[in-house]
């Protein structure tokens, strides 16, 4: 159970980051059925914990999510790591 914990907490962590970027307050109950780890609520958006790390990793902005989530949610196909670096090299997402 240890090994649970210490990766729930670490989790939850890379949320808080998440939050931060996007000036928002960290609280559990945003994760998705409460399951740590799985996908967790930003005002009326959804990022699971791989897109998280992604941000985290790549620096990513707010405004670059938002823009990335949009096109997700109009059907583009596409990773945000692969969106990143389209629209960071000026190619149309």
């Amino acid at each position: 159970m240890k090994l649970i914990q210490n990766y729930e907490n670490a989790v939850e962590d890379i949320a808080k980051e998440i939050c931060k970027i996007f000036d928002c307050k960290y609280d559990k109950a945003d994760w998705t059925g409460c399951e740590i780890g799985d996908i967790f609520s930003i005002g009326d958006m959804f990022i699971n914990t791989e897109e998280m790390i992604t941000m985290l990793k790549m620096n990513a902005t707010r405004q670059e999510y938002v823009a990335y989530y949009d096109a997700v949610t109009e059907g583009k196909k596409i990773n945000l790591k692969n969106w990143l670096a389209m629209t960071r090299s000026g190619m149309k997402g």
